[in-house]
């Protein structure tokens, strides 16, 4: 699979997911979060660019769970050329470990937007090296996990 099929896979999976409101972009009020509410505030996540994500290439923790349903695509595709610190905090958000609040955050995620996530972590991992060798494969079986609940649920 190539890196356009790639991002095609994404644009497609996340393109029917509603904006947040403004209000809900963050999930607590502090100087932090209210820069991140202002940067990405009427921003669709096709319109956040380079540069915006760059900017904010850690702060997807501090996103609402719509939002970051919203604008994770964004972080996905930035991700995909490269190996720097957009694709490690990106990956951080995909790989956390189970707790509620992550759980809370990937139950809005469809069947086939687990798929694509699915699809950029195996893409990453042919060239993987170093840590990404061992935590890539786990990160998928989580994944996996998240794609058998969904199939289940049907």
């Amino acid at each position: 699979m190539s890196e356009f099929e790639l991002q095609e896979i994404i644009r497609n999976a996340f393109a029917e997911v509603p904006v947040p409101a403004n209000d809900n972009i963050i999930e607590h009020d502090c100087d932090e979060c209210r820069e991140l509410q202002q940067a990405f505030s009427g921003l669709m996540w096709q319109q956040l660019g380079s540069t915006l994500v760059r900017e904010n290439y850690d702060k997807l923790p501090l996103l609402s769970a719509e939002a970051l349903h919203f604008y994770l695509p964004a972080f996905l595709i930035e991700s995909l050329g490269s190996d720097d610190d957009v694709w490690e905090y990106t990956f951080y958000e995909l790989y956390r470990s189970r707790d509620e609040r992550r759980d809370q955050r990937w139950s809005k995620f469809s069947e086939r937007q687990v798929e694509a996530i699915l699809a950029l972590l195996e893409y990453k991992l042919i060239e993987a090296t170093g840590w990404q060798r061992e935590d890539i494969p786990i990160a998928i079986k989580m994944w996996n996990r998240q794609l058998a609940e969904r199939r289940s649920d049907k």
